[in-house]
């Protein structure tokens, strides 16, 4: 990290943060029942090594003594995985004996990343408690993702390659504006939205599904923010925030790659993946800024997570785990906690005990990549669990050097 002040209001910061992980030779050996006569062994070998560079250069100019200010930020990302994998299923009978090797799959799976953003903020404070604050960003990311699969089956004497290089462009506009508001010593507010513009485009030339040689998706996003807080004296206070955000889906799970367990099953990512949206209600009562109550609601709209689809595909009893969309979500929460310290500050205790109440609305019946069939999976479950978290800190000595922490969660 450098830090340069170029005068008494203006400053410049530049960071680069790199790290590099390597794995060989990491193994995985399965005994599985296909049906009740007819057993086999899967092994299983993975090598990969990834590197990862980001620079950051941040500018901040200080325009007046209230506390406004200018920043501009721009980054930079590289990142480079090298993968491969070799899966091979032997032949075995019912005590686990391995027999004659009946199925090889070689597989290449590379990714590179690079990724641009730029980002401009301004905040600007008014004597008469108002403050306002607006800005946007821009990112644009290209992933390229030359994957090759090779596989042999002995049996059949066969040998099938399929290629899939995905090169995959992503372009996001932002803006936002937020205004901050205090009204009187006892009432204060914030408001503020955000507006994104997402274009994509993923093309593959030699894609084995027709359907993964262009894939384009444009969407645009509002996100509002909404908060108030209301203190009619030292003892009570009330607040409420309204907040909306978007989870995106990684690069990595954009990815159509295959990555076996064994021959018959298999975790797959999806191109098709959107992104998922959470809208969270949150009311808070507090007293004498150490006990409160919380009651808090959430909503999640296309989930992105990873199903599980199993069934007789073609003859042959498949499971697949496909990353994709999965309906949404709801969680309800109750909470209620203390904040607090004792003897004289040695003792600081964070304690909530609450309620959580989920409900869960998804069905997949069709796998989206290759358009298979299965039988129709299902979690519309409700749930309601309870929740203790504590996190304690004792100070040891009056220097404040030393400290203990005892810290307890459950859930039921």
């Amino acid at each position: 990290n450098l830090d340069y002040e170029l005068t008494s209001k203006s400053s410049l910061a530049l960071s680069w943060n790199t790290w590099a992980n390597k794995s060989y030779n990491s193994n995985a050996n399965l005994f599985n029942t296909v049906n009740n006569t007819t057993y086999n062994w899967s092994r299983n070998k993975d090598n990969s090594r990834s590197y990862n560079n980001s620079l950051n250069l941040n500018y901040e100019l200080k325009t007046d003594s209230l506390g406004s200010k200018l920043n501009l930020n721009a980054a930079y990302l590289n990142y480079r995985r090298f993968q491969d994998a070799d899966n091979r299923t032997y032949l075995s009978d019912s005590e686990g004996i391995i027999g004659d090797l009946k199925k090889k799959n070689v597989q290449n799976t590379p990714q590179i990343i690079d990724n641009f953003s730029f980002l401009a903020d301004y905040i600007q404070k008014f004597d008469h408690d108002l403050t306002l604050a607006f800005g946007g960003n821009f990112n644009k990311t290209k992933t390229d993702n030359d994957t090759k699969n090779t596989t042999y089956n002995y049996e059949e004497g066969t040998e099938t390659s399929t290629p899939n290089h995905l090169v995959y462009n992503e372009t996001i506009y932002g803006l936002y504006l937020t205004v901050e508001k205090k009204f009187s010593d006892k009432f204060s507010g914030k408001a503020g939205s955000r507006f994104e513009m997402t274009n994509s485009e993923g093309t593959s030339d030699n894609a084995q599904n027709p359907e993964l040689r262009l894939i384009k998706r444009d969407y645009r996003n509002f996100l509002p923010y909404l908060s108030f807080n209301y203190a009619p004296n030292d003892q009570h206070s009330v607040s409420y925030a309204f907040s909306s955000r978007m989870r995106r889906p990684s690069f990595w799970e954009l990815n159509p790659v295959i990555n076996y367990l064994t021959d018959v099953n298999y975790t797959q990512n999806n191109p098709f993946v959107k992104a998922s949206s959470t809208y969270t209600n949150e009311l808070t009562y507090m007293y004498k800024n150490s006990y409160f109550i919380v009651l808090s609601h959430s909503y999640f709209n296309d989930i992105i997570t990873q199903v599980p689809l199993q069934g007789v595909i073609d003859g042959v009893n498949q499971l697949r785990y496909i990353r994709t969309n999965f309906g949404d979500r709801q969680e309800m929460s109750a909470t209620l906690g203390m904040n607090k310290t004792f003897f004289k500050g040695i003792l600081s205790t964070n304690f909530n005990l609450g309620v959580q109440h989920n409900i869960n609305n998804g069905t997949l019946t069709k796998d989206p990549i290759t358009g298979a069939i299965f039988p129709e999976y299902i979690n519309k479950n409700k749930s309601t669990s309870i929740f203790v978290q504590t996190n304690n800190t004792i100070r040891l000595d009056a220097k404040k050097t030393w400290f203990l922490g005892i810290n307890y969660f459950f859930v039921d």
